[in-house]
């Protein structure tokens, strides 16, 4: 019971409810539940106090109080590890970012400089942001690959050298670090960085992001990982129209990923274009343009999507990715037509595009981590004092 109330009231600050009648009717508790639990997280200096004005609710120019997160305790750090850098967010308990740092190595990030480098970003984003370490609570891992969220074991990257079964419980407890640490897949970080920009409240979504590989995070009343974690390889799945045999990166050969990616569609537009350019980006003949799309990418991209919305359902489909974005222009009208022309009763409400740069992976690390930081916080703190 008292650690339901503890996950109530904090929830409720959370989701951005901060007055005291504010957080009785979204809790559904009375104020003598809440108020000890209000005084006792004042007092561990996890939230703040103060007025915001009158209520119009009691007498003339009364003051509502309000409660907040602290900005200086509980502190919340997010990473993203690239392949030469670590991205790092820090932000308060109530998931509002207080600055951004990122580190750059001489030397690509492997398997075994990866621990030295965590404590170096981790180290130096404290000091640019003037923040003590000791005021960071936790810190959230956005993780390339196949990964092991309950044991923190990293299995494999596509993209960083080394990762094999990599074990960061040891990371846990080391003077002037974080003692909890948790990991995800960088696909649901990426997801939860962009789910707050669509307005979806809570609905059933697929995220798609169309990059370097493709990735999905989906959430049908919560995200789905599957019983080994591996859920939303959607770019793993064979594509069967492939005229030419294609290997793929994983060891199969002609799944979705080797059409849809950057490599391929630039070696068609070269073809195309009887031409040489180095990134779509310096193509500039729109036919050539709209002729990749209809001949190249949509094929497999609908084909791809049709199958996300007849296993699913979903309310919506968010995609986008760096792939897709220099042919947004050609691709976001015939790409819902023909979707909606080969999908289950006209597949998904929502079509939502992104793009790459609003995404990012060291605050969604931290969103996606949120239900087990507050866990760990509630397992943490004082029960005792809960009168």
């Amino acid at each position: 019971m008292r650690r339901n109330t503890y996950q109530q009231v904090i929830s409720a600050l959370r989701e951005g409810v901060h007055s005291k009648r504010a957080i009785q009717d979204h809790t559904g508790l009375s104020w003598g539940s809440c108020s000890p639990v209000i005084n006792h997280l004042l007092a561990q200096g996890m939230i703040i106090a103060g007025d915001m004005g009158s209520d119009h609710t009691g007498s003339k120019g009364r003051k509502t109080r309000y409660f907040n997160f602290s900005s200086k305790h509980f502190l919340l750090m997010g990473m993203d590890i690239e392949q030469s850098a670590i991205n790092c967010c820090v932000a308060t308990l109530g998931n509002e970012p207080l600055g951004y740092h990122r580190e750059i190595f001489d030397q690509p990030v492997d398997g075994l400089n990866l621990r030295a480098n965590i404590l170096q970003a981790y180290q130096h984003c404290c000091e640019h942001l003037e923040i003590e370490s000791n005021r960071i609570d936790s810190i959230s891992l956005s993780l390339s690959g196949a990964i092991d969220e309950a044991q923190k074991i990293w299995l494999y990257s596509p993209r960083i050298e080394g990762i094999d079964t990599y074990d960061f419980s040891d990371l846990e407890g080391i003077k002037g670090f974080p003692d909890k640490l948790y990991i995800q897949h960088d696909i649901h970080a990426q997801a939860n960085s962009i789910i707050p920009n669509t307005d979806l409240n809570g609905r059933d979504y697929v995220f798609v992001h169309v990059g370097e590989g493709i990735g999905m995070s989906a959430n049908m009343g919560g995200i789905i990982y599957g019983s080994r974690g591996f859920a939303g390889e959607i770019g793993h799945i064979p594509y069967p129209y492939i005229t030419k045999e294609i290997s793929c990166s994983c060891g199969n050969k002609n799944c979705l990923e080797t059409v849809l990616n950057s490599t391929r569609i630039l070696k068609f537009v070269n073809q195309q274009a009887d031409m040489s350019v180095d990134t779509i980006r310096d193509m500039d003949d729109q036919q050539i343009l709209q002729d990749t799309v209809h001949q190249w990418i949509l094929p497999p991209l609908v084909y791809m999507a049709t199958i996300v919305s007849n296993i699913f359902d979903p309310q919506q489909i968010i995609i986008g990715g760096s792939v897709l974005e220099p042919f947004y222009n050609y691709i976001i009208t015939p790409f819902e037509e023909q979707l909606r022309e080969q999908a289950w009763l006209n597949g998904p409400s929502e079509i939502c595009w992104y793009r790459t740069e609003d995404m990012d992976g060291a605050y969604g690390a931290i969103l996606h981590s949120g239900t087990r930081i507050v866990e760990g916080i509630i397992d943490r703190i004082d029960l005792d004092h809960y009168q």
